[in-house]
């Protein structure tokens, strides 16, 4: 549940918990396997961030991003 919703501002903290979650586990215990691919999950998110939408922008370029002249009202 923690892992789930993280966001890259908050990855490394939730990766804080997780870690300690997985140190007071046994080494053999089977969700650390578990625990293992969420705190690389984390790093990866609070690194190198999430992508954004990628596609095609629905709305028209405003006038102040392209240079041209405003349009007049």
């Amino acid at each position: 549940m923690l892992v789930g919703a993280a966001t890259p501002h908050f990855a490394l903290q939730i990766r804080g918990r997780v870690a300690g979650y997985a140190e007071v586990l046994p080494a053999e215990h089977r969700r650390q396997a578990e625990l293992a691919r969420y705190l690389a999950r984390l790093d990866a998110l609070a690194h190198d961030g999430q992508p954004g939408n990628q596609g095609v922008p629905d709305l028209p370029p405003r006038a102040s991003l392209t240079g041209a002249a405003p349009a007049s009202h």
